[in-house]
């Protein structure tokens, strides 16, 4: 992973909060709508972390040739697809239900 996608607060635009690597410079970038609960096991670290939210959300971060995903309630990415598509990836989005990610490409 070489390049990164700034993590920005609301309250405070003037400078990222985290640094997301990716492998490519990022294009897209979605949080899936669903909520998911802690594992028992981390509820009380997750609450101190960067984000400190009592749920963890997923970001789906895309770049022209991979998707990395990763969880507000861990500190490392929980997946890196690649090579999925011909062409350089365009966009992606979760569903509604936040069980399945689409990923769409200039190849189609």
């Amino acid at each position: 992973l070489t390049s990164t996608a700034y993590v920005f607060k609301r309250s405070s635009l003037s400078s990222p909060v985290a640094h997301l690597p990716t492998t490519k410079p990022a294009i897209a970038a979605r949080f899936c709508r669903s909520a998911f609960a802690h594992d028992a096991s981390a509820q009380e670290e997750a609450t101190k972390g960067l984000f400190a939210l009592p749920y963890r959300l997923l970001l789906a971060v895309a770049s022209v040739d991979s998707v990395v995903v990763y969880d507000t309630g861990k500190p490392e990415p929980i997946a890196v697809i690649g090579g999925i598509h011909l062409a350089p990836l365009s966009d992606l989005s979760w569903s509604s239900d936040g069980r399945c990610l689409a990923i769409s490409s200039q190849d189609g």
